[in-house]
């Protein structure tokens, strides 16, 4: 009787936690140029880039490590290390996400000039003609040598 009711009765999984989201757009006061863009872009694709997100994402875990191995009791280092750690991984991921945001627009920046570029270049406002040369072929040594 009761594996019938398990069967009846089976539990359901608890939805997955909502992941917080920033609570204030700290990017609001930011304005970048085009080439600010660009050199995000350069920065991105070099590899010393991983290595700073290393170093900054180890930052954020001793941080958190730091809230765990504050004393339980003490409340005020337990709040204090807790705001710390909270703070610099909202400000890792808040960088993370405007670089990222940053250098989709450069893409797309770029992606435009190409498409812009190509076309130009099927277009009929530039017409580009081959110039012809001729070139008769020498037919006896002398000739090569400009001798008749």
């Amino acid at each position: 009787m009761l594996s019938w009711l398990q069967g009846i009765f089976k539990p359901q999984p608890l939805p997955p936690e909502p992941k917080p989201e920033l609570p204030v757009d700290f990017s609001s006061d930011i304005k970048l140029t085009d080439q600010d863009r660009e050199d995000l872009l350069a920065i991105v694709d070099d590899p010393g880039y991983q290595v700073v997100l290393k170093i900054m994402k180890g930052t954020c875990r001793g941080f958190t490590d730091a809230l765990l191995n504050s004393d339980p009791a003490d409340d005020k280092a337990v709040l204090s290390a807790h705001v710390i750690a909270q703070s610099s991984w909202l400000f890792l991921d808040s960088v993370t996400k405007l670089v990222a945001a940053q250098v989709e627009v450069a893409m797309d920046d770029q992606r435009a000039i190409e498409q812009r570029l190509s076309d130009l270049g099927r277009s009929d406002f530039l017409p580009i003609d081959k110039p012809k040369v001729e070139w008769e072929e020498p037919t006896t040594p002398l000739e090569a040598m400009g001798i008749q």
